[in-house]
């Protein structure tokens, strides 16, 4: 369907469309901006808490870090005190007394006899004592000076095997864990890394498995007065002890319901769980828990944790569950691992976290959306109130100035004149009116509808003075028309004459023709007999007088007869000119007429002299005939006379040849004549359908200037 809008209504369908166009593509933006503003918000959300959770995990690691020295420290210090006691005790040596032990592996469990010297504390032995409620010499002294716990170890054997003789190390049933041993080589083969530093005479710090738990530890060796490695001093503090570590670490929030979770690293505990905000989880392992894709998952960011630099931090999103949890859960998750105590530190939170950020800010938007809206609509109804007043304002002079165009087409030009007066009258900004005031905001002098105006008022003007000229001229071409065409026929008329006459001039130039022939053929003859009678010349030398006179004559008339034709000819040579003007007939149509008449009369004129002429030479012939009859009996007497004209009589033959021959050339010319004469004819009746064809462009014309009402 096709909208005929009117340029008013065009011009408010634009301004409401510019309006409404920006408010349009903001709410576009806006709501795919918001879509992606939601994306790049959770998107950030995510790296700045991977950022957070990665900072948790190296302070969480740092506290570790801090921790161990710090421990290590205390067992250092631990040691020195135990050293000096045992020291100012009389020093450690071995008795020639020995005593029986059922050694047990921590690691195996297994039980060995083994019978060995007992360990003196200067002059006294330390005993068998597993019961808390009776001190251990030394041992309990030094406890309660500093804590933790201390163990003095006798060497076994050749291999170094290390037992508990004396120790505060409590067992699983309560007991002291006397009895006890640590193998020189592992379960797994390797030799254990605390022993094999003591045979080397070195101290070990570090973490290490005791009876039943790990500890911050410090081994040193201990040797008798001659420098023999007896056995090992130890101190240490269980990990799992130093509450405040653990508590820091499993208070941790992260962000609205994420913690930290302490697993195992190498070796056995490997995803063990150590420290968790649940109690109930320690001891279990995460891998437990988890579906194929999370149990690879984990494994696969502990493995890189555990073989990365020292406080590297590994991040990641993934799902997995937790004690009690039914389902996976997304998570963002920071790995680092702490080696002195074989920790995988891992502080996560949970990525729904952040869908209570992204319904604010989709809310955020959704209320930004209302208000650009609502905006919209009140800027839309202004928009529409000022286009429809300015759209009046600059449509109405268009649309009168349209109408004046269509008043121009309709050939009502006086009508148009006036509309243009009262239009000018309309937008006039040369008063002090309101309404001229007004139309100061609107158009100037100089503007685009003024300029139109003025240029449709002065098109009026002139359009209304040349419709006037143009009747005027119309009249006059109608009169010269009609003039032309009479003066066209006149000269068809003309110029059929003079075919007709040029046909007359060429029948009359083949009889002149012929008869030069007939002429020549009888002069022929004349010589023939001349020739016979050349021997009766001399008896008619008087009648040859008489016949020579008469030849006189006739060269005379011959003569004359060839100026007259030399006449026709010059004229014939005119009469090429004349048909040159002819085909200027438009532009010299009179004055050609003219010259064609006199031309032709002339011809008629000489072409009947020449008739004349030829007439009175055939009188002439005629005499000479019967002259020559009656001399017919002298010419026997003057044949020989005769011998001495034949030379004449032979030019006379040539000359009436050149004769015949122009004669023909003038029947050429005059048949080219005619022909030239007939396609005149026939330009002057093309000219005639031209001037037939003006005759009815002139009435177009006043006939369509008849539909245009000038004021003249």
């Amino acid at each position: 369907m096709n909208l005929k809008l009117k340029f008013k209504h065009k011009i408010i369908a634009i301004t409401t469309f510019a309006a409404l166009l920006p408010i349009i593509v903001v709410l576009i933006l806006t709501r795919l901006m918001g879509s992606n503003v939601t994306g790049e918000v959770n998107e950030k959300f995510q790296e700045q808490t991977l950022a957070s959770i990665s900072q948790i995990a190296k302070d969480a690691y740092n506290l570790c870090e801090m921790s161990n020295n710090l421990l290590i420290e205390k067992v250092h210090h631990n040691l020195n005190v135990v050293r000096k006691e045992i020291r100012e005790q009389g020093g450690a040596k071995l008795s020639s007394e020995t005593v029986s032990w059922q050694a047990l592996n921590q690691f195996s469990q297994k039980t060995v006899g083994v019978t060995l010297p007992k360990f003196m504390i200067g002059s006294q032995w330390l005993k068998q004592n597993r019961d808390f409620g009776t001190e251990t010499f030394v041992i309990d002294d030094v406890i309660k000076l500093v804590g933790g716990t201390i163990t003095i170890f006798q060497r076994m054997n050749n291999n170094g095997d290390m037992i508990r003789i004396a120790t505060n190390v409590k067992k699983l049933d309560g007991t002291r864990a006397i009895g006890t041993y640590i193998p020189a080589v592992n379960p797994d083969g390797k030799p254990n890394p605390v022993v094999s530093k003591v045979l080397n005479g070195e101290t070990y710090t570090g973490r290490a498995f005791v009876v039943n738990a790990w500890y911050i530890t410090v081994y040193e060796p201990i040797k008798d007065s001659n420098g023999k490695l007896i056995g090992m001093l130890y101190t240490g503090i269980q990990q799992d002890a130093v509450a405040s570590i653990t508590n820091s670490i499993k208070n941790v929030s992260v962000g609205s319901t994420g913690n930290v979770t302490v697993f195992g690293g190498k070796g056995d505990d490997f995803g063990k769980i150590f420290v968790d905000h649940d109690d109930k989880s320690i001891g279990t392992f995460i891998f437990d828990l988890q579906d194929d894709e999370t149990k690879t998952w984990l494994k696969e960011n502990f493995n890189k944790a555990t073989n990365a630099g020292k406080g590297e931090v590994i991040t990641g999103i993934s799902s997995w569950k937790e004690t009690g949890d039914n389902e996976s859960k997304p998570r963002l998750t920071a790995i680092t691992y702490f080696e002195p105590w074989n920790w995988i530190i891992v502080p996560s939170a949970f990525v729904e976290d952040f869908s209570a950020i992204q319904t604010g800010i989709d809310s955020s938007l959704d209320q930004l959306q209302i208000a650009i809206i609502l905006g919209g609509l009140i800027i839309f109804i202004l928009t529409i109130t000022i286009a429809l007043f300015f759209g009046k304002k600059i449509s109405d002079p268009i649309t009168g100035i349209t109408e004046i165009s269509q008043l121009i087409s309709q050939g009502d030009i006086v009508i148009a004149q006036d509309k243009v007066q009262k239009l000018k009258k309309q937008i006039s900004t040369s008063g002090n009116s309101y309404e001229e005031k007004l139309n100061k905001m609107f158009y100037s002098p100089h503007d685009e509808t003024n300029r139109l105006l003025n240029s449709i008022s002065n098109m009026t003007d002139k359009l209304n003075s040349m419709i006037s000229q143009l009747k005027n001229s119309s009249e006059l071409l109608s009169s010269t028309s009609a003039d032309i065409s009479t003066t066209s026929k006149q000269q068809e008329a003309t110029i059929a004459e003079f075919n007709a006459t040029t046909s007359e001039v060429a029948a009359a130039t083949k009889e002149i023709s012929a008869t030069t022939n007939n002429l020549l053929n009888t002069m022929n003859e004349v010589s023939v007999k001349a020739n016979e009678t050349r021997n009766f010349a001399d008896s008619g030398k008087q009648s040859i007088e008489e016949m020579s006179e008469t030849i006189q004559n006739l060269v005379g008339v011959t003569e004359s007869v060839s100026k007259k034709l030399s006449l026709i000819n010059k004229h014939a040579d005119n009469i090429s000119d004349i048909i040159n003007t002819i085909t200027k007939v438009a532009d010299q149509t009179a004055v050609a007429t003219l010259d064609i008449e006199k031309m032709i009369k002339e011809m008629q004129s000489s072409v009947k002299s020449g008739v004349e002429e030829m007439d009175k030479f055939f009188v002439e012939v005629r005499l000479s005939v019967s002259a020559i009859e009656v001399i017919k009996q002298q010419l026997e007497k003057i044949i020989k006379n005769v011998h001495e004209i034949s030379p004449r009589f032979i030019a006379v033959n040539e000359g009436m040849m050149n004769q015949a021959q122009g004669a023909d050339q003038i029947n050429d010319a005059v048949i080219q004549l005619s022909a030239s004469a007939e396609q005149t004819a026939a330009s002057i009746r093309g000219f005639n359908k031209v001037v037939e064809q003006l005759n009815e462009a002139v009435h177009s014309l006043e006939s369509e200037l008849e539909g245009f009402h000038s004021d003249e």
